[in-house]
């Protein structure tokens, strides 16, 4: 099994093991996107956007013995996270919120999203 720290893992990764297919894929999740998806809508309407396909985000296991401080993660930002606020496309999904206009802010509006770069440096 692959993980980290080496001699005693606790991140592992596993990405795709049957239990997490099977709960991903549970018919009460689909439905529960689905419903959430519905929310959704795209004020752009030549935009090649699916909003009825629900997808899952694959991230790996992590398990910590309690207690534990020998992988404790130091102060830091994930991936992305800052980078995205430098990108233009980014900050026009929040442009109502930024120029003080909160009220009209539609969070829903998938259109200003299809063009926000969240990997301006290419990053792991």
């Amino acid at each position: 099994m692959t993980g980290y720290p080496e001699g005693n893992i606790q991140a592992f990764e596993i990405y795709n093991s049957g239990a997490q297919i099977r709960a991903r894929t549970h018919p009460a999740i689909l439905q529960t996107q689905r419903a959430i998806l519905q929310l959704w809508h795209c004020s752009e309407p030549e935009a090649k956007l699916s909003l009825g396909n629900p997808i899952s985000y694959f991230d790996r296991f992590r398990m910590r013995l309690p207690g534990d401080r020998s992988f404790a993660l130091g102060p830091h930002i994930d991936g992305g996270s800052l980078e995205r606020w430098e990108d233009p496309g980014y900050r026009a999904c929040f442009r109502a919120i930024l120029s003080g206009n909160w009220r009209n802010h539609d969070p829903f509006d998938a259109a200003p999203r299809l063009y926000a770069c969240q990997d301006l440096y290419h990053a792991a």
